[in-house]
C-alpha cells in the first residue's frame, strides 16, 4: 500500500488539525482485478459541522486529497479533514474511465477525526482507446520540439477539455491516446498557436480548439495490438508548419 500525507490548510473552532483522518481502500475494475498505478483524489462533499477549508493561502482554492494506488490497487489517504468524499480515479495506461467524469456509481468515503476507515472499494469501469495521429509532414515539430504545444483530447459534460497522452513520438510525428466509453460517440478536439494545423485532406483548422466528431471503437486496438504505437490511428490530422509568431 503507497502512503501518501496530505497537506490541508482549515480553519475551525472545534477541530484542531491533528483530528483529521484516515482512509484507506482499494480500486479495481468491472471484474475486480486490482488497477493498479491509479491516481485516487478525495472531493470533499459535506464536511463536519465545524470544519471550513480555506484553500491555499487562504484564497478558497478547492481541497482535493489524492493518492497513488500500489500493485495490489490499495491506497491510503490521511490528513483528511472530518466528513464525507467522493473518490475519483484516472489510470490511463490502464484504461480506466473517471467516475467523477463520465458518471456511474458513485463511491462515498467518510474521514473520521482520529481514526482510520479502511475497507473502501473504488470500482471503476474500463472504457476504450481512440487513437489520433499527429502527422508531421513538414517536420515541424521534429525540427522544433520543444514548441509542441498541441493538444488533443476530447470534452464530456461539464469538463470541457479532457487531454489525451502521447503513446508515440517518431520522425514523422506523434500519436495521442485518448480513452472514452466504448461504442459512445465522441468529439476529438485539437488546438496549437506554435504550429498550423490541417485535416487529413490539408484543410487548414482555425484558431482555437477543432472538433471532429467520431464514433468510439467498441473494441479497444490493444486487443489486437498492446502496443499503441503500432496500432492503425482512428482519426489523422497534419501539422502543417510552425506559426512565424511563435516563439522558438
Amino acid at each position: 500500500m503507497i502512503r501518501s500525507p496530505i497537506a490541508v490548510l482549515l480553519t475551525t473552532g472545534l477541530v484542531a488539525f491533528a483530528q483529521t483522518g484516515v482512509v484507506t481502500g482499494r480500486v479495481i475494475d468491472g471484474k475486480g482485478n486490482p488497477v493498479a498505478g491509479a491516481a485516487v483524489a478525495a472531493q470533499p462533499q459535506l464536511l463536519a459541522p465545524g470544519v471550513k477549508l480555506t484553500g491555499i493561502a487562504g484564497r478558497g482554492a478547492p481541497f482535493t486529497a489524492k493518492a497513488p494506488t500500489g500493485s495490489d490497487g490499495s491506497f491510503e489517504m490521511d490528513g483528511l479533514p472530518p466528513g464525507t468524499f467522493e473518490l475519483c480515479a484516472e489510470a490511463p495506461a490502464s484504461e480506466v474511465l473517471n467516475p467523477c467524469v463520465w458518471g456511474g456509481t458513485k463511491t462515498v468515503a467518510a474521514a473520521l477525526a482520529g481514526k482510520t476507515v479502511s475497507g473502501t472499494l473504488l470500482k471503476v469501469s474500463k472504457g476504450v482507446t481512440v487513437l489520433v495521429r499527429m502527422s508531421d509532414v513538414s517536420a515541424a515539430l521534429l525540427k522544433n520540439p520543444a514548441a509542441d504545444d498541441i493538444r488533443v483530447g476530447t470534452h464530456q459534460g461539464a469538463f470541457r477539455f479532457l487531454g489525451g497522452r502521447v503513446v508515440a513520438r517518431d520522425p514523422s510525428g506523434k500519436t495521442v491516446a485518448i480513452v472514452v466509453p466504448a461504442g459512445q460517440s465522441m468529439e476529438v478536439l485539437v488546438r496549437s498557436e506554435a504550429f498550423s494545423l490541417a485535416d487529413s485532406k490539408g484543410n487548414l483548422l482555425g484558431a482555437g480548439f477543432s472538433a471532429f466528431p467520431l464514433a468510439a471503437p467498441v473494441v479497444s486496438p490493444t486487443v489486437s495490438s498492446p502496443d499503441l504505437s503500432k496500432a492503425p490511428p482512428h482519426l489523422t490530422l497534419q501539422v502543417i508548419a510552425k506559426t512565424p509568431s511563435s516563439k522558438p
